[in-house]
């Protein structure tokens, strides 16, 4: 019987959350993350920052990933997101997409004038860690985040 026995981490909460990838569906994804964090974290500016990192993960997906194929609703996103409280807080946003068309990818900011092409570098910036991966046919942006202990909503 104690095979059976599984322990449970109460200072860990894991969601995943997956839609369609078109650009209302992945806001609406992001934003059901952003609800999930309002009740653990009461820290402003790093809510800022996990809002911003979502919504270019998001748009680079919807933008990029499925851009060679015709709009499906087979075409997905996934957001894995795992809270690890009093420490740190863990986000994977992944498609089933192109992918980059070389790996690994060179994250550097655009130059001034671009008119894109800063969404992973700050990303990258943002994030306490920050990668790309690619395990099959999923590619993920992931990031991690430290939160102090004091910015942990205590009845989140």
């Amino acid at each position: 019987m104690a095979d059976d026995l599984r322990t449970f981490d109460e200072s860990k909460q894991h969601y995943v959350l997956r839609t369609q990838a078109s650009p209302a569906a992945s806001r609406r994804l992001a934003k059901a993350v952003l609800t999930i964090l309002n009740d653990a974290i009461t820290d402003h500016d790093l809510m800022y920052n996990i809002d911003l990192s979502l919504s270019e993960a998001c748009a680079n997906v919807v933008r990029h990933a499925y851009a060679k194929e015709p709009f499906s609703s087979k075409q997905q996103i996934e957001i894995d997101l795992t809270l690890y409280e009093g420490r740190t807080i863990e986000i994977e946003i992944s498609d089933w997409g192109c992918g980059f068309p070389e790996f690994p990818v060179d994250i550097k900011n655009a130059s001034p004038e671009a008119e894109g092409g800063r969404g992973l570098f700050i990303m990258s910036e943002l994030a306490d860690e920050f990668e790309l991966r690619r395990n099959g046919d999923r590619n993920s942006v992931y990031l991690k985040m430290r939160v102090e202990e004091n910015r942990w909503n205590p009845s989140g």
